[in-house]
C-alpha cells in the first residue's frame, strides 16, 4: 500500500501541472481545431494529433520529472524518521509512469472533446466575427 500511496502523491502532483498546460495548449490552438474543422479534418485526426502530442510532452518532461522525484524520495527514505512513510522502488515509479500515461490521456481527450463537441454553424460564427 505503500507503493500506491506514494504513486499517487506523484501523480496527483504531476496531473495538475499536466492539465494546466493541457488546458493552455488546447485554449490557445481553438482556431487551430476550429480551422482544421472547417476545412475538413476528421474528429479522429485532431484526436490524434493531441494524444501523440501529449504523449511526447509527458515522455520528455514527465518521466525525467517521475525519475528525479524517485531519486528524491529514495534518499529523504534513507533518514531514519522518514523511513517508515517512503517506500520507493521500482514498482512504484513503472505504476506511477503508467498511470501518468492515462491520466495525461484522459485529460487531453476531454479537454479537446469539449472543443470538438461545438458544430459546425457555431465555428462558422465565431469565425466570422
Amino acid at each position: 500500500t505503500k507503493n500506491i500511496k506514494m504513486s499517487l502523491i506523484i501523480l496527483s502532483i504531476s496531473s495538475v501541472i499536466i492539465y494546466l498546460i493541457s488546458k493552455m495548449s488546447i485554449l490557445s490552438k481553438t482556431n487551430e481545431i476550429e480551422t482544421k474543422r472547417i476545412i475538413g479534418v476528421k474528429k479522429s485526426d485532431i484526436y490524434k494529433i493531441f494524444i501523440s502530442e501529449i504523449l511526447a510532452i509527458t515522455t520528455i518532461y514527465n518521466i525525467p520529472g517521475v525519475v528525479i522525484s524517485a531519486y528524491i524520495l529514495k534518499t529523504l527514505s534513507k533518514i531514519s524518521y522518514l523511513s517508515n512513510y517512503i517506500t520507493i522502488n521500482c514498482i512504484t515509479i513503472i505504476t506511477t509512469i503508467l498511470l501518468l500515461y492515462t491520466l495525461n490521456i484522459i485529460i487531453v481527450s476531454s479537454l479537446i472533446y469539449n472543443v470538438l463537441k461545438k458544430d459546425f454553424s457555431n465555428i462558422l460564427c465565431t469565425n466570422l466575427d
